[in-house]
């Protein structure tokens, strides 16, 4: 009898909680009485009364339980265990719950029709929850979901991966649809999918559940399975649950192998189908008023409220409500007549799958929809298929109903079953489980059953709980019974309990437990009362218990087959883990545990071990009497020892021993906790009251006499043990003998590699002697012996139990017992022949198994580089437990030592295993690990770079960001004067870990942050003079105060550059936009000045607010999670404010640029666009093309309708005029190009080739600033044809592209527009007349550019030729002087790779015609027809283009030379500002250059912070005020541009020279800047931020992985080869701005303080572009005795500990400050400091013990070996007991083997030499010399052993000395010998394989 335990009355933790009842459903109406009467109608008081439950085990919190509560409309989610209960979180709804589950979902919805392909999907854990009207879907992380449930659901089952619904099947016989199969079982993948169809197969039949009497019973997710029940055969079965493919999914109706889907597949065909494809079904008209698409859904409909723990409060801010179709389209049918409607928001792309909570407006669902007969629906096919695994034969059917319940279980073997309850019957039946090979396929195998009216499985324990039929309660492992369960301290309640109260039931659980002296269970489980008769359990556990058999109220019940005066057993129900509950007929419930199958860890792997190894019916049988054994009705607080001593006598018992009589168990009877002292007979004392002292006592008293150094009286000693006893040769154990012998010692000997295991070692061993003794086998004897002779003695004849003739029955096969460390031994010696394989059972001894491989690779692996492992195993126990054994996958190609490492990663050999394992062990595995760790391979697992220590390479191997150390690193205050104002600049999240390491001797960033800041009103120091009045005054102010506002407002687009990607926001928090402040302020008098009394122009902020909110977006991280519709739209502003929607439409903007746009709904879109605001417009187009650029596909279908809205040239001829402002198709246009990069579309490509040259007109349209659209257009072709110029363009050539172009740049007579366009221009414009030649000044900047992009880095001469600059005086007249910048740039596009840095470079582009004249003052005898004019802004024009084509050529790489060039141009050009000779090109020109030089330089120093570039910038920016009055809006705006490209990203982003990067820059950096902050005339302001598409994140930052910190490291980068150079390498210091990665062949980490890391191109070269894409660190190791750059900058500090770890000599004696000087975060320091300091008062002794402890300390601190230390102190402590008497067999071996490892080391270079040679054979010298010293003490027992007499010591220290001496000498026994006495010679032995040192021992011994 099973004793259960904690046993108390229970109540579910829901009905405790006070319910809000009803909801307050959301009303359409405002009205408060008409709330309250929709409140009151809403109420069903039929509802109030219903209530269930479910419980499950925590996924979360170990130990503890989850509940779900359901009454009527509540939902409480509860978790606890005992008497602790929390709320996590209750649910009320509008409308009766009818079912609810635990479910798991994929984590995002389809995004198509077709069946799933793959299961790679993320998945989320939620709460599903069906009312009558809709599904509710709750995850664990907040979101919820709803969506309308389209047909009544009577049941819904979870599966691994969404839910499977059952459609109630209520339909009358004579209705409408009775005729009609339709399915009744759909499923759910994702809360959006839709509900589809789910389709079933047998063999080639395939079709769906249609027939009302078929019903799911059960579903599994691991395996994923289904039970069905066929109530017309009444039959059972069951189905794999799977995707189904795409052929099972269009399988067309009529095909002869496939049956009808309306056909029952169980019991034939029913009725026709009339389905074509199994999801397109008709809905039924009984199903019409349910389906969504027939009925209307409101916010009220599905509204949904959740709470918190403590109160109801609304959720439903993040509801998404689906509505959509319902889970299978229909066809025409005369069942429905339908209308579709479909609103603006589905013609931008929102369907039916579009959140109900983000539309505006209400959505009516019920109004009919119109489809014509003819029209067909889109069907829905299934995703899941039902696969036929196995039924029940017509013969096991059941006509009295099918199963109520079924489940999965396992027995105690590991046996899986299926088990299902059938009511009707009364009986559990059970279906064994088996898996193929492959573990693909499930097997059925044959049906048991058993009497039960209900059950339940354990999860926990192997078993079932069943409800017998006569009301007692039995566990059952499979078909197996068990026990009966007995229940102590049951209160059976005295009245009914009613269900309805909440608070009447609250009792607390009865803490009384039965006291341990009520009854003497655990002692008569000892006892042999069973008889060997085979019936063991039957009647057994009745005789083990006290329960009298009439009982009162209130006594211990055993729910057995007698009647009690109490209600029975109902039913069990909410089994978690190892808990049930128990529902009698009265309402009442009693909740309990059954216990433990073992708690110790010897126990439990004895018990693990022998359910491998014996038969099932053996181990059934062992383990079912041993868990009666161990817990059987008593106290369950029970100790390790006790519990060994329950599980021997159960063994034994079963083997067939006397138990009583063995010396064995009445050890442990005395040895465990205090027997209890029964009640006096007498007051007379007796001699068992003083046997019961001695008993209780012996230990103590056996110490004390020790200590006082008396001899024990025989007083004190224990009385022997009478002899007698026999084997019951009849028990059932007993035939396999052997077997278990051999399976514990096997276990034995793998317990001895875990040094955690060593403190049970002695238990195991002294079982072991036992048997081996019985079997009388020497081998195993004097093997257990030698490893423990003070607890192993040998036993005496009259205590055996077995006699010879019992031996005679089993036919023992002697042999050598296996030993794991003879076996390592033996193969640390390297002999030619192989050892005989090492005995290895599955999952018993794989530790063992791993160590003789992995030693075998290691030692002959030296030899054969093809070295099999398999030969050195063999394979023994049942043969089912081999199919899972993994053998080596490791490439032979791989050295030994990498061999080694990944073969430890296969067979999961962690650090933690092999700090475990015995110390020679643990050296041998260590040398190769240590061998790999400075160079590993790059492609090696996570695993392994953690195995080898080399946390760095298994960190950037994991992908995981580190996280850097939680100091805050803040920028600096710009002004320590205004520090207590707490104003946002925008700059504040920027992260200065990067930036003081690389500028970290200036405040150059400072200074950056301050010019860049425009928060703050700005300083207006003007003196006030005493001739000028107040009025003019503050005009002077103001006047001060607007040219410093007009640089105010070019500050945010550099303020973008700055910050850009810097911040990952909080999404529960909206993002902040730094304030544009355009006010002043005076430090003198402390007064605000603004722009009152002055004229300004109206709406100057326009643009720069624009620019503004694309900063704030621009900070946005492309890798920050969570932006979406939701958070965007939560940082748009209040309505009604006109900057900040200017400012979000910058936001969406810079959004778009980082790529987050992507996950903008449709709808979205459209209400922004909606809107009409020009700006928001603008900002959108242009974001949502450069999130989805390029990717002219599906995917950006929607993106491209929407912006060839705004585009007249896309719309239909016969389309509606819009009125779309020029800015908006400005942008549409780019946007255009944007979304075509590199697609060469011929249809987008005429159509943008023809809007280069739009006339003006009709009328009044095109006449305001056709410059920059037409620019736009040509920007937009050259990105559709980039580099598509020489022989890309098969399909383009009819368009002549290059002709039209090179018309539109240098003019001439315009042509006949296309046919299409002909008809709208007739009218011409009214307000330009442009006559029939083409106006260059409009088209020539788009049509140079398109042809620069169309031909880019093609070399074409030809093309080239034509960008030439105009060699004579006449030529140059017929061309603008900015033109010609645009020629010298298109040019340098085109030969993109003659580009050189260098001055001759540049100045080779200017003719040699105007060379003369160029900024040269006119001379006397100078031609008066040369226009020096012209010539000079020619001239300044040329070098501004060439110094841009320079800056493009180069950007972001730094390159020295272009450097150099480009800033002695910026030089020429500011000089020139001041000098007359400016004149002659014109101040503004020459203003114009400077700023296309200064941002070419910044282009080429993006990132890297030049110092010489910001000076420049601060010089540029430093010109405010009448005095400057060329310097425009334009200026500032460039000046700001370069000085956030020097600081791009805060210095982790530079630029990129790709293609599509090149044409990115051309867009931003267009070299025409706007007069004032409204100017759009030439160029669109909006593009200036198209730079962010050309910006890669390229700064390699290292961070040491120990102390988390950012530190300096020398990188080496070796550079491609090309034609030009080879072997080409530079080294940097990180952290540094790589080179472009295309150029690259390998990164290194080459420094001395680091580990070294490669990145080579075509191994690991994907883990540096994921690093520098998310802005990860690079982790770096410090080797030892170095400290970091920022600790020891020139390394002074660390340079003696360096040279310490050079020393290849062994130190025998160290000092404390050696081990000082390395770095203080090493462990081994910190040990030193801890143990080895010298403290006064030490003996000698100690002194000598702590100088060795320091030497090793230093040995492995300077060596980098701190795992070495503790195996060198085992070595250490395993001497110092040698010497102390107190040997241990265990270190014995590893002095032995250790010495024998390090002369493997000195043999071969492959593995790393850990330990020298010299200190091994120290230890083992230490070890030698002291058991020589005490050999003459051991002489006499060494005699003894050698005479095969009986040893007269007992001495436990002479004992094991004795063995320890016999052990390290590898003395075997002399019987043993097959040699004759005389012929015992050095010689004889060493010809027997004896080693040479134990031959001539033992001979001289003998």
């Amino acid at each position: 009898m099973i004793a259960a335990t904690d046993v108390q009355d229970w109540l579910p933790h829901g009905r405790s909680l006070e319910h809000p009842g009803q909801l307050a459903g959301v009303s359409g109406s405002e009205e408060p009485h008409d709330r309250l009467i929709e409140q009151l109608s809403n109420i069903d008081l039929s509802d109030a009364g219903k209530e269930w439950w479910c419980i499950r085990s925590s996924p979360d919190v170990d130990g503890a339980e989850e509940e779900l509560y359901i009454n009527g409309r509540t939902v409480i989610w509860s978790q606890g265990s005992h008497s602790r209960w929390i709320t996590l979180r209750s649910f009320t709804s509008e409308f009766p719950v009818q079912l609810t589950c635990w479910a798991t979902f994929r984590d995002s919805p389809s995004l198509h029709q077709l069946p799933l392909k793959n299961d790679l999907d993320s998945f989320i854990k939620a709460i599903c929850i069906v009312d009558t009207h809709n599904i509710n879907v709750f995850t664990t992380d907040g979101r919820d979901f709803v969506t309308s449930s389209p047909f009544p659901v009577s049941k819904i089952w979870p599966m691994k991966s969404g839910l499977m619904l059952e459609m109630e099947a209520d339909i009358p016989v004579h209705s409408e649809i009775s005729a009609l199969q339709y399915p009744l079982v759909f499923s759910l993948h994702h809360p959006y999918d839709d509900i589809k169809p789910v389709m079933t197969k047998q063999g080639s039949r395939i079709g769906a559940v249609t027939d009302p009497g078929q019903r799911i019973v059960f579903t599994s997710e691991d395996p994923s399975i289904c039970m069905l029940y066929d109530s017309i055969t009444g039959t059972h079965s069951v189905w794999a649950i799977r995707n189904a493919t795409l052929q099972e999914s269009f399988t067309p109706r009529g095909n002869e192998e496939i049956s009808l889907a309306g056909e029952s597949i169980l019991s034939g065909p029913l009725h026709e189908s009339p389905l074509e494809v199994i999801g397109a079904s008709p809905i039924p008209s009984a199903l019409a008023a349910s389906s969504p698409i027939s009925s209307k859904i409101d916010l009220r409909r599905s509204s949904f409220m959740a709470t918190s723990p403590t109160h109801h409060s609304n959720l439903s801010s993040r509801r998404h409500t689906v509505i959509g179709g319902s889970p299978f389209q229909l066809k025409a049918s005369p069942l429905l007549n339908a209308s579709k409607r479909c609103s603006l928001a589905d013609s931008l792309g929102g369907g039916g799958g579009t959140p109900f909570s983000e539309r505006r407006g209400s959505i009516d669902c019920r109004s009919p929809l119109n489809v014509a007969a003819d029209v067909p629906v889109q069907p829905l096919y299934p995703e899941v298929c039902l696969e036929f695994l196995w039924a029940e034969s017509l013969k096991e059917a059941s006509r009295s109903g099918g199963a109520s319940k079924a489940f999965l279980t396992t027995d105690f073997v590991g046996q899986t079953y299926l088990c299902y309850l059938v009511p009707g019957k009364r009986e559990l039946f059970l279906v064994k489980l088996e898996e193929t090979n492959r573990q693909e396929q499930l097997i059925f195998c044959t049906r048991t059953s058993v009497p039960a009216r209900d059950a339940v499985p354990l999860t926990d324990l192997p078993m079932i709980v069943v409800l017998e039929v006569s009301g007692g309660i039995t566990l059952y492992s499979g078909p197996d019974m068990v026990s009966k369960i007995f229940l102590p301290n049951l209160l059976p309640p005295q009245t009914p309990i009613p269900t309805r109260s909440f608070h009447s039931l609250i009792t607390s659980p009865s803490s009384s437990r039965m006291s341990e002296s009520s009854f003497k269970i655990r002692r008569s489980s000892l006892q042999g009362e069973m008889t060997m008769d085979g019936s063991y359990f039957a009647d057994a556990s009745c005789v083990l218990s006290p329960v009298p058999k009439h009982l009162r109220m209130g006594s211990c019940i055993t729910l057995e087959e007698t009647h009690i005066s109490m209600d029975e057993v109902l039913r069990l129900r909410d089994e978690t883990k190892k808990r049930i509950t128990l529902e009698f007929n009265n309402g009442h419930m009693v909740r309990t545990s059954l216990p433990e199958l073992y708690t110790s860890l010897l126990v439990r792997k004895c018990v693990q071990t022998l359910r491998i190894a014996l038969k099932r019916e053996n181990a059934i049988l062992l383990l079912t009497k041993w868990y009666c054994a161990r817990n059987a009705p008593g106290s369950q607080d029970i100790s390790a020892d006790t519990e060994w001593q329950l599980f021997l006598a159960a063994l034994l018992g079963l083997m067939g021993y006397e138990v009583e009589k063995l010396k064995i168990i009445k050890k442990y009877d005395s040895s465990s906790a205090p027997q209890e002292k029964r009640k006096r007979k007498s007051e007379a004392g007796s001699k068992e009251d003083w046997s019961w002292v001695v008993l209780n006592h012996q230990k103590e008293l056996s110490d004390m006499c020790s200590l006082l150094r008396i001899d024990c009286p025989e007083l004190f000693t224990q009385e022997k043990s009478v002899s007698g006893g026999r084997i019951n040769t009849n028990a059932p154990l007993f035939k396999v003998f052997e077997t278990i012998l051999q399976s514990l010692h096997l276990l034995y000997e793998e317990m001895k590699l875990d040094a955690l295991c060593k403190p049970e070692l002695p238990q195991l061993a002294q079982l072991l002697h036992l048997l081996a003794s019985d079997l009388q086998i020497p081998f195993y004897i004097e093997h257990y012996w030698r490893d423990y002779p003070h607890l192993c003695c040998p036993y005496e004849s009259s205590e055996f139990q077995m006699h010879e003739s019992d031996l005679s029955k089993l036919g023992i096969k002697v042999s050598n017992p296996a030993s794991i460390m003879l076996q390592v031994q033996t193969l640390l010696e390297c002999n030619i022949e192989l050892p005989s394989p090492y005995l290895y059972m599955p999952q018993v001894n794989d530790l063992s198994r791993n160590v003789v491989q992995l030693t075998a690779l290691l030692t002959l692996g030296m030899k054969d580089k093809n070295l099999g492992l398999e030969p050195f195993i063999n394979y023994m126990g049942p043969v089912t437990f081999r199919k899972n054994v993994t053998k080596e996958k490791i490439p032979f190609k791989a050295s030994l030592a990498e061999r080694a490492v990944l073969l430890m990663v296969q067979r999961k050999i962690t650090k933690s295993v092999i700090e475990r394992l015995p110390g020679s062990i643990a050296l041998l595995f260590m040398c190769a690990i240590a061998k790999c760790r400075e160079n590993p391979p790059p492609d090696w697992s996570l695993e392994a770079f953690n195995l080898v220590g080399r946390e760095d390479l298994a960190t950037l191997c994991s992908g995981e960001a580190m996280q850097p150390p939680r100091e805050p690193h803040k920028l600096p205050n710009v002004q320590k004067e205004n520090s207590s104002e707490n104003i946002d600049d925008g700059m504040e999240d920027l992260n200065m870990e990067a930036l003081k390491l690389r500028f970290p001797k200036d405040q150059r960033v400072a200074s950056v942050r301050r010019m860049l800041q425009s928060a703050k009103p700005v300083k207006i120091s003007i003196i006030q003079r005493p001739e000028v009045s107040d009025h003019d005054y503050i005009e002077e102010q103001e006047k001060q105060l607007l040219s410093l506002c007009t640089r105010t407002l070019g500050l945010p687009v550099g303020r973008g550059m700055f910050t850009l990607a810097s911040v990952e926001p909080v999404v529960l928090e909206p993002l902040p936009v730094p304030k544009l402040c355009l006010t002043g302020k005076s430090p003198i008098r402390g007064t605000s000045i603004d722009l009152s009394h002055i004229e300004t122009v109206a709406n100057m902020n326009y643009w720069p607010l624009f620019h503004n909110g694309v900063a704030a977006g621009l900070k946005v991280s492309p890798n920050a999670p969570g932006i979406d519709s939701t958070w965007i739209g939560y940082n748009r502003q209040k309505q009604g404010n006109a900057d900040a929607a200017t400012e979000h439409a910058g936001f969406l903007m810079a959004l778009g640029l980082n790529g987050h746009l992507k996950t903008l709904k449709n709808f979205k879109i459209y209400e922004y666009l909606n809107k009409c605001h020009e700006m928001t417009s603008v900002g959108l187009l242009l974001g949502i093309a450069a999130s989805k650029r390029g990717s002219s596909d599906q995917e950006a279908s929607q993106a491209i309708r929407t912006v060839c809205l705004h585009i007249e040239a896309m719309l239909p001829p016969t389309s509606l005029e819009l009125n779309i402002a020029q800015n908006i198709q400005v942008a549409a246009l780019l946007g255009l190009g944007l979304l075509y990069q590199g697609s060469a579309h011929r249809h987008i490509a005429e159509v943008l080739l023809s809007e280069i040259g739009r006339p003006p007109g009709p009328e009044m349209e095109n006449c305001v600033d056709r410059e920059s659209y037409s620019l736009a257009a040509g920007l937009a072709l050259g990105l559709v044809v980039l580099g598509q110029g020489n022989g890309h363009m098969a399909g383009l050539k009819d368009l002549a592209i290059p002709d039209t172009l090179h018309h539109y740049m240098v003019g001439g007579h315009v042509r006949q527009l296309p046919v299409a366009q002909r008809e709208k221009y007739k009218n011409p414009s009214y307000q330009i007349r442009e006559g029939d030649y083409v106006n260059v000044h409009v088209t020539c900047p788009g049509a140079t550019l398109a042809l620069g992009m169309l031909y880019f880095r093609t070399g074409n001469e030809s093309v080239a030729g034509w960008m030439e600059a105009p060699d004579t005086q006449y030529l140059l007249d017929f061309i603008r002087p900015d033109f010609l910048l645009l020629r010298v740039l298109a040019k340098g596009l085109i030969m993109w790779d003659n580009i050189v840095p260098s001055k001759e470079w540049v100045e080779s582009n200017v003719p040699e015609s105007i060379r003369p004249y160029a900024l040269a003052k006119p001379q006397p005898g100078t031609d008066p027809s040369i226009d020096l004019e012209t010539m000079n802004q020619a001239y300044c024009n040329i070098l501004a283009g060439s110094c841009m084509a320079m800056g493009l050529r180069f950007a972001g790489s730094a390159n020295n030379e272009a450097f150099e060039t480009l800033y002695y141009y910026a030089h020429h050009f500011i000089s020139l500002l001041n000098k007359s000779v400016a004149e002659l090109a014109g101040k503004s020109t020459v203003e114009s250059c400077i700023n296309v030089v200064v941002l070419s330089l910044a282009m080429v120093m993006a990132g890297t912070g030049e110092l010489s570039v910001l000076r420049l910038c601060r010089f540029l920016r430093s010109r405010v005020g009448p005095n400057h009055a060329v310097v425009t809006y334009g200026s500032h705006l460039a000046t700001h541009m370069a000085l956030g490209l020097l600081f791009l990203g805060g210095g982790r982003y530079t630029l990129s020279t790709s293609a599509q990067s090149v044409a990115a820059l051309l867009c931003a950096f267009f070299p025409k800047f706007p007069t004032h902050s409204n100017d759009n005339r030439y160029h669109l302001q909006a593009f200036r931020h198209l730079y962010v598409l050309a910006a890669e994140p390229r700064l390699l930052l290292p961070r040491d992985v120990d102390l988390l910190r950012c530190d300096y490291a020398s990188l080496r980068i070796v550079y491609l080869d090309t034609p030009w150079y080879k072997n080409q390498y530079v080294v940097l210091k990180a952290p540094c701005l790589l080179p472009e990665l295309h150029l690259i062949k390998e990164i290194r980490v080459e420094d001395e303080r680091y580990w070294p890391i490669t990145f080579e191109k075509g191994r690991n070269w994907n883990q540096l572009i994921q690093l520098l894409k998310l802005k990860h660190t690079l982790p770096v190791k410090k080797k030892a005795g170095c400290l970091s750059y920022n600790e020891d900058p020139l390394g002074y500090r660390t340079m003696f500990a360096k040279s310490l770890t050079s020393e290849k000599s062994v130190c025998w004696s160290a000092r404390m400050e050696s081990i000082q000087a390395f770095s203080s975060q090493n462990p081994l320091v910190d040990f030193a400091e801890l143990f080895v300091n010298d403290v006064p008062g030490e003996s000698i002794k100690e002194k000598e013990l702590k100088d060795l402890v320091k030497t090793f300390a230093y040995e492995c601190c300077v060596h980098d070996k701190t795992s070495m230390l503790p195996i060198l102190l085992s070595f250490l402590f395993g001497t110092r007991d040698l010497c102390d008497g107190q040997p241990n067999s265990s270190i014995i071996w590893q002095i032995k083997m250790q010495l024998k490892i390090a002369e493997l080391l000195t043999k071969s270079d492959l593995l790393c030499p850990l330990i020298s040679t010299e200190l091994a054979i120290s230890i083992y010298s230490r070890a030698r010399s002291t058991l020589d010293t005490i050999e003459n003490s051991l002489r006499p027992h060494i005699d003894e052993y050698l005479k095969c007499h009986e040893l007269t010591t007992t001495d436990e220290k002479s004992l094991r000395s004795l063995t320890a001496y016999l052990s390290f000498y590898d003395i075997p026994m002399p019987k043993l010998l097959k040699i004759e006495a005389q012929l015992i010679n050095p010689l004889s032995l060493m010809q027997h394989g004896f080693p040479a040192d134990t031959a001539l021992k033992f001979a001289r011994l003998s």
